[in-house]
Protein backbone atom coordinates (compact mmCIF):
# COMPACT_ATOMS: atom_id res chain seq x y z
CA UNK A 1 0.00 0.00 0.00
CA UNK A 2 1.18 3.50 -1.11
CA UNK A 3 1.21 5.91 1.73
CA UNK A 4 1.31 9.97 1.06
CA UNK A 5 0.48 12.79 4.22
CA UNK A 6 -1.24 15.64 3.13
CA UNK A 7 -0.86 18.27 5.72
CA UNK A 8 -3.63 21.21 5.27
CA UNK A 9 -2.44 24.01 7.46
CA UNK A 10 -2.32 28.18 7.12
CA UNK A 11 -3.59 31.24 9.11
CA UNK A 12 -6.91 31.90 7.70
CA UNK A 13 -9.13 35.23 8.21
CA UNK A 14 -12.98 33.98 8.00
CA UNK A 15 -16.47 34.97 8.65
CA UNK A 16 -18.48 32.28 10.29
CA UNK A 17 -22.09 31.56 9.31
CA UNK A 18 -23.14 30.09 12.45
CA UNK A 19 -23.65 26.02 13.21
CA UNK A 20 -26.23 25.39 10.99
CA UNK A 21 -24.42 26.14 8.14
CA UNK A 22 -20.97 25.28 7.74
CA UNK A 23 -18.58 27.48 4.74
CA UNK A 24 -15.62 26.73 3.57
CA UNK A 25 -12.85 28.73 5.43
CA UNK A 26 -10.42 28.90 2.13
CA UNK A 27 -10.10 26.89 -0.66
CA UNK A 28 -6.06 25.40 0.07
CA UNK A 29 -8.10 23.63 2.97
CA UNK A 30 -10.68 21.54 0.56
CA UNK A 31 -9.23 17.91 -0.43
CA UNK A 32 -10.60 15.77 -3.61
CA UNK A 33 -10.19 12.14 -2.81
CA UNK A 34 -10.65 10.21 -6.20
CA UNK A 35 -12.99 7.07 -5.97
CA UNK A 36 -11.26 3.85 -5.43
CA UNK A 37 -8.70 5.46 -2.85
CA UNK A 38 -9.05 5.18 0.93
CA UNK A 39 -8.64 8.66 3.16
CA UNK A 40 -7.64 8.87 6.61
CA UNK A 41 -7.55 11.69 8.93
CA UNK A 42 -4.74 11.30 11.47
CA UNK A 43 -4.37 14.14 13.64
CA UNK A 44 -6.59 17.82 14.17
CA UNK A 45 -4.83 20.96 15.85
CA UNK A 46 -6.46 23.85 15.14
CA UNK A 47 -6.14 27.58 17.18
CA UNK A 48 -8.88 30.48 17.59
CA UNK A 49 -7.29 33.55 18.25
CA UNK A 50 -10.61 35.39 18.36
CA UNK A 51 -12.58 36.27 21.20
CA UNK A 52 -15.37 34.05 20.07
CA UNK A 53 -16.08 30.10 20.15
CA UNK A 54 -15.85 28.88 16.73
CA UNK A 55 -16.22 25.30 15.42
CA UNK A 56 -14.14 23.65 12.43
CA UNK A 57 -15.90 21.03 11.03
CA UNK A 58 -14.80 18.22 9.29
CA UNK A 59 -16.94 17.55 5.92
CA UNK A 60 -17.44 15.11 3.45
CA UNK A 61 -19.37 15.16 0.37
CA UNK A 62 -21.06 18.29 2.00
CA UNK A 63 -22.07 16.21 4.94
CA UNK A 64 -20.28 17.74 8.50
CA UNK A 65 -18.66 14.45 10.05
CA UNK A 66 -16.83 15.93 13.01
CA UNK A 67 -17.26 18.96 14.55
CA UNK A 68 -13.84 21.02 16.63
CA UNK A 69 -15.12 23.26 18.96
CA UNK A 70 -11.83 26.16 19.44
CA UNK A 71 -12.51 27.79 22.69
CA UNK A 72 -11.96 31.81 22.98
CA UNK A 73 -7.87 32.34 22.28
CA UNK A 74 -7.80 28.88 22.59
CA UNK A 75 -6.14 25.54 20.63
CA UNK A 76 -7.57 22.00 20.42
CA UNK A 77 -5.00 19.07 19.39
CA UNK A 78 -7.02 15.71 18.81
CA UNK A 79 -4.43 13.12 18.00
CA UNK A 80 -5.15 9.80 15.84
CA UNK A 81 -8.05 7.06 16.72
CA UNK A 82 -10.91 9.49 16.44
CA UNK A 83 -12.24 8.51 13.62
CA UNK A 84 -13.22 5.01 14.85
CA UNK A 85 -16.44 3.81 15.61
CA UNK A 86 -15.74 2.26 18.80
CA UNK A 87 -13.19 2.37 21.61
CA UNK A 88 -12.59 -1.31 20.84
CA UNK A 89 -11.85 -0.64 17.54
CA UNK A 90 -9.07 2.05 18.22
CA UNK A 91 -5.38 1.75 18.01
CA UNK A 92 -4.05 0.48 21.40
CA UNK A 93 -1.25 3.21 20.94
CA UNK A 94 -3.52 6.44 20.47
CA UNK A 95 -5.51 8.02 23.50
CA UNK A 96 -9.20 9.76 23.09
CA UNK A 97 -8.99 13.49 23.29
CA UNK A 98 -8.87 15.07 26.94
CA UNK A 99 -10.45 18.31 27.90
CA UNK A 100 -7.84 20.43 29.09
CA UNK A 101 -8.59 21.85 32.44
Amino acid sequence: MLTQNLFLQGIYSFQGAGMEKPVPIHSELLHYVPDGVVNQTLYFRGGNSSPELIAVVLMRNGVPMRYFPIGAKSDVHVPCGWWRTSKAARPSNCTWPRRRV
